[in-house]
């Protein structure tokens, strides 16, 4: 579907489940940190890569056959182990398997798309979920990672330099080849770093919350995220209270968040104001009273931000909501241009309803 605001109440919780388990948090893994060591149980292919060397680079990816985002990025890795060959080891480790017979047939039917090292996390005997990896905990529940695929980069001392989205690793990972990974560079994978170690805290609070059926607590927990002084953490907090708010049909409480949310955190991120129309006018949601003023203040200015075929096609079911049918054709024929092929179908869809009324 089109880009939508992604983490939800439940994705919360998954996420507390799968980054602490039943047990405590490890020790904290932040860039600057030594790179823990390599615990694999077994090595699919590739050349095993045992320990660090000094002098060397590498990258150490996770990933899981389940993960949809992690088929798109596989090919990406190949093509920086290509780039990188001979200056840069590339490892992809599965975690969090819950069927680990299924990751050698996987890996062989990626074929040359999945072209550098390749390894299976680490398990104890009893954990049939693949939760408890020693590479999963070592590594990703360290550093408050609760979602793959996740690169880490281990520079030529054998530190963590750089995490992330594997597909936003080629600007450091070059500069580091390069040797001109700044202190600004540096300054900033380490407060990325920070933010998603407090993520991964109030991730887990809310889990529990969840877990635990406290609306309070839940409530306590997404404030607290709201008055962070980490826009994004502003962000995440205030776009999950108020879907949750939608949920529990309170209307006007949700609202006055979206106003406070489209006039402070989010008023210049484009993703998340389309999000917030998109969560009040998806003819698909439940959501009985509709302020289409607040959805058509947020929807508008994520155009102007960014003139996407996501954006205008949110606009477009706006207006069409507030009885601009005109208009709305207009802009789904726009937000149809834009739209990448496989994207399309929903959009002429909306189109076509738009033009029948």
């Amino acid at each position: 579907m089109k880009l939508r605001y992604a983490l939800t109440l439940a994705m919360a919780a998954a996420m507390a489940a799968l980054s602490f388990g039943q047990g405590s948090q490890p020790n904290a893994l932040a860039v600057g940190d030594a790179a823990p060591s390599m615990m694999v149980s077994k090595w699919v292919k590739g050349t095993p890569v045992k320990d660090f060397e000094k002098g060397k680079l590498y990258v150490v990816e996770f990933w899981a056959t389940w993960c949809g985002p992690c088929k798109v990025s596989i090919p990406h890795l190949t093509e920086l182990a290509k780039k990188f060959k001979d200056k840069v080891d590339f490892v992809g480790v599965s975690v969090w398997e819950t069927k680990q017979t299924d990751v050698e047939p996987f890996v062989k039917t990626m074929g040359d798309k999945m072209a550098y090292n390749i390894a299976m996390d680490q398990l104890p005997s009893e954990d049939a979920e693949g939760n408890e990896g020693a590479m999963a905990k070592g590594w990703m529940m360290a550093a408050g990672q609760n979602g793959i695929p996740t690169a880490f980069i281990v520079d030529k001392d054998g530190k963590i330099a750089w995490i992330g989205h594997p597909m936003e690793m080629e600007e450091p990972l070059t500069k580091i080849v390069k040797g001109t990974y700044s202190v600004a560079d540096y300054e900033k994978a380490k407060n990325a770093q920070a933010t998603a170690m407090k993520m991964a805290d109030y991730s887990a609070r809310l889990g529990k919350a969840m877990s635990d059926k406290d609306d309070e607590a839940l409530v306590a927990v997404l404030d607290e995220m709201i008055a962070d002084s980490n826009n994004d953490i502003a962000t995440q907090g205030g776009m999950v209270k108020f879907k949750w708010l939608l949920g529990k049909d309170k209307y006007d409480d949700a609202y006055a968040l979206a106003n406070n949310l489209i006039a402070g955190p989010i008023k210049e991120d484009s993703n998340s104001l389309n999000s917030l129309a998109w969560m009040i006018v998806d003819p698909t949601a439940k959501v009985d009273k509709k302020d289409l003023d607040v959805a058509f203040n947020a929807a508008q200015m994520s155009v102007k931000l960014e003139k996407n075929y996501a954006n205008l096609d949110t606009l477009a079911r706006v207006y069409f909501d507030k009885g601009d049918k005109k208009t709305a054709i207009s802009l789904e024929k726009e937000a149809i241009k834009l739209a990448p092929k496989d994207q399309k179908a929903d959009l002429e869809k909306a189109l076509k309803e738009y033009q029948a009324k």
